[in-house]
């Protein structure tokens, strides 16, 4: 399953790792349970402008008062800028 979730670059980016966390987990929960679909799951987020400015990797849900990170959600990037576009085969 292929999901695109366009998002114009520019705009304000402060909740991107919370909201590709609630994306993955939404259709995991969905396929998992509702359909009984034990197909994988990978979210990814594909980067096409210049800079490293926004481009989150991960997610981290964490409580002030507590010391350790409660949850930890990394999710793939492909950063456009960075593909070597010689070593692309047919």
């Amino acid at each position: 399953m292929v999901i695109i979730l366009p998002k114009p670059v520019g705009t304000n980016r402060d909740n991107f790792g919370e909201r590709m966390f609630l994306y993955f987990y939404r259709i995991w929960d969905k396929f998992r349970y509702k359909h009984e679909d034990k197909s994988e799951i990978v979210a990814a987020e594909i980067y096409t402008y210049k800079g490293n400015s926004g481009k989150d990797k991960r997610y981290v849900y964490q409580l002030p008062e507590l010391e350790n990170e409660i949850l930890i959600y990394n999710f793939k990037t492909i950063n456009v800028e960075k593909i070597e576009l010689e070593r692309i085969k047919d």
